[in-house]
């Protein structure tokens, strides 16, 4: 389920597993976290719904789609893997 995201929406991704400390959060959360506009990231949280990386169980609300893939998030940025071209940069 990762790795078909782009490049740009993966570095997203990762920052919001480094910043948000809990499985469910709000959009508003997600783009304090993020560093990024509002209208930046909203195309990305489309891509994470539709791909299966994030769950949307009401309107500006969203959670990773398992507390595992949540975990496995957070080992990558702790591995220092999102330096890697692949998964962007995390800033």
């Amino acid at each position: 389920m990762f790795h078909p995201l782009s490049p740009k929406a993966k570095s997203v991704l990762l920052k919001l597993a480094a910043k948000i400390d809990s499985r469910q959060f709000t959009f508003g959360q997600a783009v304090a976290a993020s560093g990024e506009k509002r209208d930046a990231i909203a195309p990305y949280f489309l891509e994470f719904v539709r791909k299966g990386c994030l769950n949307k169980p009401e309107r500006a609300h969203y959670e990773f789609f398992h507390g595992l893939f949540l975990q496995f998030l957070k080992r990558q940025v702790e591995d220092g893997r999102f330096g890697n071209p692949v998964y962007g940069k995390l800033h």
